[in-house]
């Protein structure tokens, strides 16, 4: 299975690309190639001349609520289980991971201050930073790829009319995603990594 492209991963280069071409042109005898893609449009045309396209949709919030009760051994009724699949986005892995522990809140608390934008109460940021504070890595993970899906989802919806430009949008994610590899790779305070990405993305949104 060949990841290529990804909201996490850097999309592969284009020497890689001609060379997973050169496989799918001509595959080993009794394979089977997967290749995955969130943005289908940055794949090489030939790659996807020489490919059947299946176009997977998220799952509805009843379906992840079941699976993810199966998998983790809890009642669907469950009221934590049940926000969590609410809030998951279609994502079964995303809503084990919200659920229990400071990630659903987290998650929850993120939310609502990237609704306040460009204008953010400085109490909720120190709230958010508490709740972040000495939180595992995935809790960590939950608020970075919070922010990360409400940009990605502004961006391609076409709803942007109260976001920067594209150029603009890039730098300032790269940023926060540096800042937050630091924090994380580094155990660094978790309250000013808050701040830093809500003041980057408040200020992007000003100078649109």
């Amino acid at each position: 299975m060949a990841r290529v492209s990804g909201r996490h991963g850097r999309r592969i280069e284009r020497n890689s690309a001609n060379a997973l071409l050169k496989v799918v042109e001509e595959p080993p005898p009794r394979s089977l190639f997967l290749l995955l893609s969130n943005a289908p449009a940055r794949v090489l045309a030939t790659i996807q001349s020489r490919c059947r396209k299946l176009l997977l949709r998220s799952l509805d919030s009843a379906d992840v609520l079941h699976a993810a009760a199966v998998a983790a051994g809890v009642p669907e009724t469950d009221p934590a289980l049940r926000q969590a699949a609410e809030v998951s986005e279609g994502s079964v892995g995303r809503a084990l991971t919200l659920l229990g522990g400071t990630a659903l809140g987290v998650q929850e608390r993120t939310v609502q201050v990237l609704k306040s934008l460009p204008n953010v109460d400085p109490k909720a940021l120190h709230a958010l930073g508490d709740a972040l504070a000495g939180t595992d890595r995935t809790t960590l993970a939950t608020f970075v790829d919070t922010v990360e899906r409400w940009l990605i989802e502004r961006l391609g919806n076409g709803s942007n009319a109260n976001l920067p430009s594209l150029a603009r949008v890039s730098e300032v994610w790269e940023k926060v995603l540096r800042d937050a590899r630091d924090t994380q790779e580094y155990n660094l305070e978790r309250k000013p990594l808050v701040f830093s990405v809500f003041g980057m993305l408040a200020e992007a949104m000003r100078m649109r």
